[in-house]
């Protein structure tokens, strides 16, 4: 006598989802329009970008511990700057509005600057919310007045990090 096992009402791949491919159209389509919103949203900061020098790129602060991915230096209206681009459903037009977001792009900034790799500084950020809606996205920019206030900040946020993380650590022994 042999025995067969079977494993009852286990659907095949086909079965268990009978139009993949059609689900997969839908959510193309989906992320489709919503890339087309964002577009339309920054289109008229786009606009004002020019001579861009770096795209998503890794950036090191090996002084300061810490890396991040920039998305973009470029110069917005004639003047080099460190942008950021964020997405939102509701509006951001204030800085308050933007939570952490200044500190990421001073962050990425001071890397660049440390970072080895990149041969010129950027003392200036951009940080740009484009909406789902197609709205007209914000632009915060900020002045190297504004970049050395956040940087103060972001500079004293990792010194803590790290002397958090030291006792965190010397309690593991």
């Amino acid at each position: 006598h042999t025995s067969k096992v079977s494993i009852k009402d286990e659907p095949n791949c086909s079965e268990r989802d009978p139009a993949p491919s059609k689900r997969m159209e839908t959510q193309n389509s989906a992320a489709k329009d919503l890339s087309l919103e964002y577009l339309k949203s920054a289109e008229h900061i786009l606009e004002e970008i020019t001579e861009v020098k770096v795209l998503e790129s890794i950036v090191t602060h090996s002084t300061l511990g810490y890396s991040g991915s920039v998305d973009c230096v470029a110069n917005y209206r004639n003047i080099l700057c460190v942008v950021d681009w964020k997405t939102s459903s509701r509006p951001r037009p204030f800085l308050e509005d933007c939570y952490e977001y200044p500190l990421q792009v001073i962050a990425y900034a001071g890397a660049l600057n440390e970072d080895p790799f990149y041969p010129f500084k950027v003392s200036n950020g951009l940080l740009v919310v484009a909406y789902t809606t197609g709205e007209p996205a914000d632009a915060h920019f900020f002045s190297p007045k504004d970049c050395l206030n956040y940087w103060e900040n972001w500079v004293a946020r990792v010194e803590e990090y790290h002397t958090l993380f030291a006792n965190d650590l010397s309690n593991v022994c």
